[in-house]
């Protein structure tokens, strides 16, 4: 398909305007793309700020955030993962994660 940036924005603010988690997202994606990772960062925390739906997104934001390697992030993707899908196993992995990350209770690490 491409068309790079300059097609995929007015398709990210429609999108925005459907569902606000969905165009953050799709922002985010766009700037990681290209490697602005700050602009990715707020993007994706905006994602996270209003209650996404999707299991699928919210654990994509996690992936994105354990190479980032930030781990209160990663206890907010846990959480919202968990009431998206509350039978999900990917939630524990990322709290897991985000213990190891923060030095904190290795044991409880452990068993997520």
């Amino acid at each position: 398909m491409g068309g790079g940036e300059e097609k995929a924005l007015p398709q990210i603010k429609q999108l925005a305007a459907i569902d606000a988690a969905e165009g953050h997202y799709a922002a985010g994606n766009c700037r990681r793309q290209k490697k602005d990772y700050a602009v990715a960062d707020e993007e994706f925390a905006k994602a996270l700020e209003s209650n996404p739906k999707s299991a699928e997104l919210i654990y994509d934001i996690g992936d994105y955030e354990v190479k980032r390697g930030q781990p209160e992030r990663l206890l907010a993707v846990a959480d919202l993962g968990e009431r998206a899908a509350p039978g999900d196993p990917r939630g524990g992995f990322y709290r897991g994660v985000a213990l190891v990350l923060k030095k904190q209770n290795p044991e409880e690490a452990e068993r997520c």
